[in-house]
């Protein structure tokens, strides 16, 4: 027996100059196989490629954006943790915080709200005061202050106003500040990288659009409005690691431990103090018997980086598309394994002769076994480190044009994690070659002698079809071998349905992105914002102006505020507070519907909240939140609805509700809406005319804000080419592998019918049928899958203050259809030149 111990002893050990040729031939043949199989490599290569740059670049994408952030946060020296108090902060506070362990700075900052002329429209401005070190504004061009009539101004209002260095800014009345000011600088305002004029504008709930900044000498203020805080050693972590965050929980546990409640306690007693002594200095006898109850305890709020909202949006975009890059890579990958089983399957097949050839010769199976493992391997390699290149390189640059859009961070870097590069070569690299070692392994169980002679034909088994009789007698007998065929290579089937399954429902996938962006508009702007004005002012009077102008039919005034909300968890969110008078006629302004589309009326006690703050939160109806307002008064209220809203987040309550929290209720807004069908032109003349008044603060169009949100996510077309681009690419390499291999198997065939005297448009479509029944199917099974997929994907792509509601319209279904037909036809066009090319005689021979 040619295969004896015996025999490879002595071949091992006396023929080893005639071992040494065989191995040569054996690597000259791998190098042979890879030119011979050229189709069969790529069609590997490219999955394998697709597979790993989806792996690893919406990855590396998100892990860039954190590092640029990050990069930003460490040159600016944005604070950790930034402390406000109710009662203002002096320099004994500053100290006790210095002071705390684990403290390396703590610097004091005045803030001021102040109103200037934009345009001629009166719009109001946040002035910082500079501190030492910490958020240091980014200087865009020019210098910062130098002395006391010096100011920054940020990029957005120089923009607007048309503004640059040197000219003038003047406010009207401001309490603490100058009126007049020299520019000197355009910056950036390091706590907030959201984009005000991009894709994120929705998000800012800041009554102020623009900020600035000036010397702190040269004005005199009663106390800091807050204080930045660095922890020692927070320079040294990623802002968004868990190392950074339990280095910042530990500090504001410190702070709130040891330095909060003294500082509280001191400040309360300055306060008394102070009374005491006013009142001493008016009547001496009566100082003693001052009522100090009307003084309020002083209340001191820990925050870190989590408070400003683009720190937040930040993490939150990011984990939301590193969902998307770790559902989308599991289609790939499996694709990428039953390509390369049917792939070296057919190899095995047709080198049959050969493996048996090498067997005699002496070669032991796992030196056989090599050859289509390198093959493979080589093919998975090459299309690992495209795969790495593109998703390291050219992914984050596709996806960096879509966060320029929502932040303003100066610079993005490029970086490469070498472990998650190389784990998804591994990754694809190690399933494909399983599969290959499944498909060669099973052949090599066999003698040479076996081996070396035909295949005996699979034993005839009857189809599914056949059992139903008189659907199988009506078929015509190409028909019958089409059904035939597409029972008998099951591994083939699967590859092509599960491929094409992809493909339908990644078009699906984008078909139902791009529907849900486009049917947010309407539902946000026509059908929950009814009012066509928001209209902002510190004066009665202007109620009464709108509600006698003959452009507008109808107004309503209610108080407009900031607030935020805040859950058991101790998570928060920065919400617009709107409360509503006794008399107002909500409905026909806003329409309030809950999760079911019923509509809510808004009664005494009533609090509602939009259903994106509560996903946010994770909160419910009956739920407790705590609210703060603006003067930062903090109260427990209890949620009595949820209401749907897809753009920012609201909280909306009563008249008497809000007294009895916090106070008194004065009107400082004006919804209104115009009389009649009114042009876009003449809304905004309205709007200028408005803005030019000086009793008005500012007006908000929601014209403007729809207008302005289908430009800012025109965006989301980029992002549907992508989708769209991928499945096409796994259609034709799932296609192109089952039609060549197809083809392969069936040459014999296939030239005897053209002997029989078939033209090349019938056998065109008796190949290309079970191509196109086949897609047919992986559409039927794509289409409920895409569905499942789109509301993944559209639910875990649920940012801050935006939600998406899954919206895919009819026609999508059609479109996801004709474009998965589409793309087989494209590849059986491919593929006919190969059916036009077969040689009838040089495949008619004898196999012996």
């Amino acid at each position: 027996m040619v295969q004896s111990a015996k025999w490879y002893a002595i071949h091992r050990c006396r023929f080893p100059k005639l071992r040494g040729e065989m191995m040569k031939a054996s690597n000259k043949d791998i190098r042979r196989t890879i030119f011979r199989n050229k189709k069969r490599f790529c069609s590997i290569l490219i999955i394998t490629a697709l597979g790993v740059m989806m792996l690893s670049g919406l990855k590396a994408a998100c892990d860039d954006l954190r590092y640029s952030a990050d990069q930003f946060y460490d040159e600016q020296q944005v604070f950790d943790i930034q402390v406000v108090s109710t009662m203002g902060l002096n320099e004994d506070d500053l100290a006790a915080l210095r002071k705390a362990n684990g403290i390396e700075r703590a610097e004091g900052v005045y803030r001021e709200t102040v109103y200037t002329s934009v345009n001629g429209s009166s719009q109001n401005m946040d002035v910082q005061t500079l501190g030492g070190q910490l958020n240091t504004p980014y200087l865009l061009k020019g210098r910062l202050p130098e002395n006391e009539k010096e100011i920054a101004v940020s990029k957005t209002y120089a923009d607007d106003s048309e503004k640059t260095i040197g000219d003038t800014i003047q406010f009207h009345e401001p309490s603490q500040i100058r009126s007049t000011y020299t520019i000197s600088a355009i910056v950036q305002d390091p706590s907030d990288l959201n984009n005000k004029d991009g894709a994120a504008s929705f998000r800012s709930i800041s009554a102020s659009r623009y900020v600035c900044f000036i010397r702190e000498d040269g004005i005199s203020f009663p106390a800091y409005t807050a204080a930045y805080v660095q922890v020692k050693g927070s320079r040294d972590m990623a802002s968004y690691s868990q190392e950074y965050e339990a280095l910042i929980k530990r500090a504001k546990k410190t702070l709130e431990q040891d330095v909060k409640q003294q500082q509280e306690d001191r400040r309360y007693d300055e306060l008394v103090e102070q009374m005491k002594l006013a009142a001493y200095a008016v009547d001496p006898q009566a100082a003693a018997h001052v009522d100090t109850s009307s003084i309020q305890h002083p209340k001191w709020y820990i925050q870190d980086r989590s408070s400003l909202s683009s720190y937040s949006n930040i993490e939150s975009d990011a984990a939301s598309i590193e969902a998307v890059g770790t559902a989308f890579p599991i289609v790939f990958f499996t694709v990428a394994i039953l390509i390369a089983l049917t792939t070296i399957t057919r190899m095995v097949e047709e080198e049959r002769l050969l493996i048996g050839t090498y067997k005699a010769l002496g070669f032991r199976n796992i030196e056989i076994m090599k050859k289509y493992l390198l093959y493979a391997g080589s093919a998975c390699l090459l299309g690992g480190i495209i795969g790495d290149i593109g998703g390291f390189l050219l992914l984050p640059k596709f996806v960096f044009r879509i966060f320029q859009t929502l932040y303003l961070i100066p610079n993005y870097s490029l970086q490469f994690d070498a472990w998650y590069g190389i784990g998804g070569i591994a990754l694809f690299t190690g399933g494909i070659l399983v599969a290959v070692w499944i498909a060669v392994h099973e052949e090599l169980k066999h003698m040479p002698v076996v081996l070396m002679r035909p295949k005996a034909p699979r034993t005839g088994a009857r189809v599914l079809l056949e059992r139903i009789r008189p659907l199988w007698r009506n078929l015509t007998f190409l028909n019958k071998v089409t059904a035939r065929n597409l029972f008998r290579y099951k591994k083939r089937m699967l590859m092509t349905v599960f491929g094409i399954m992809g493909c339908s429902a990644l078009v699906l996938c984008a078909m139902a992105i791009n529907d849900s962006v486009s049917a947010l508009i309407p539902r946000q702007y026509e059908h929950i914002y009814r009012y066509d004005l928001m209209v902002m002012t510190d004066e009665a009077h202007v109620y009464q102006s709108l509600s006698k102008n003959d452009e507008v039919s109808e107004c309503m005034a209610l108080l407009v505020d900031n607030a935020t909300i805040k859950s058991s968890g101790n998570k928060e969110e920065r919400v617009q507070l709107m409360v509503f008078s006794k008399q107002a006629d909500v409905a026909s302004y806003l329409s309030l519907e809950d999760l079911n589309g019923d509509p809510v009326t808004l009664e005494e006690g009533d609090v509602y909240v939009t259903q994106n703050a509560s996903q946010v939160l994770d909160f419910s109806v009956k739920d407790t939140i705590r609210v703060q307002n603006s003067d930062l008064k903090e109260e427990r209220v209890k949620v009595t609805g949820i209401v749907q809203n897809y753009l920012g987040n609201t909280i909306y309550m009563s008249e008497n509700t809000y007294e009895k929290l916090f106070g008194s209720y004065e009107d400082n807004a004006v919804l209104a809406n115009y009389k009649g069908k009114v042009s876009e032109l003449q809304k905004d003349r309205y709007v200028q005319k408005l803005e030019e008044r000086d009793d008005v603060l500012s007006v908000v169009s929601t014209s403007s804000m729809q207008n302005a949100f289908e430009t800012s996510f025109s965006l989301i077309t980029s992002v549907v080419y992508l989708i769209l681009a991928m499945a096409a690419a796994l259609a034709f390499v799932v296609l192109f592998t089952l039609s060549t291999t197809n083809i392969s198997e069936r040459v014999r065939e296939l030239a005897t019918i053209k002997v029989l005297g078939f033209y090349d448009k019938e056998v065109h479509s008796y190949v290309n049928k079970e191509t196109l029944l086949l897609t047919l199917l992986g559409i039927l099974v794509g289409l409920p899958a895409g569905t499942i997929l789109a509301q993944s994907l559209t639910y875990v792509l649920n940012m801050p203050s935006i939600h998406f509601a899954v919206t895919i319209r009819p026609i999508s279904y059609l479109y996801t259809v004709l474009l998965s037909f589409g793309f087989a036809v494209v590849v059986n066009l491919i593929t006919n030149r190969v059916l036009n090319h077969i040689d009838m005689v040089e495949s008619l021979k004898s196999m012996e």
